[in-house]
């Protein structure tokens, strides 16, 4: 929505505003989908293993709970 109001205010006539704000929309997602293939992959690859499935569940769940609480107190901070 950030984007759309700066789009607004530079005045472009209501076809290249739509252009304008698909292809950015198009771009964050292309950039998003390629940056969860480059994790993505390597994890499927290491979950075929036994040891590396426990690890990575283990290891990825504290991770994720130590991400969540810091993100927690920022917002409670704020």
């Amino acid at each position: 929505m950030g984007f759309a109001n700066g789009l607004k205010d530079l005045g472009l006539s209501s076809f290249y505003f739509l252009k304008a704000l698909f292809a950015f929309n198009l771009g964050v997602e292309l950039g998003q989908l390629s940056a969860v293939a480059v994790v993505a992959l390597p994890v499927l690859l290491l979950f075929r293993q036994a040891a590396a499935k426990q690890r990575l569940t283990k290891y990825g769940s504290i991770a994720t709970f130590v991400m969540a609480s810091v993100w927690l107190v920022e917002r409670l901070m704020t």
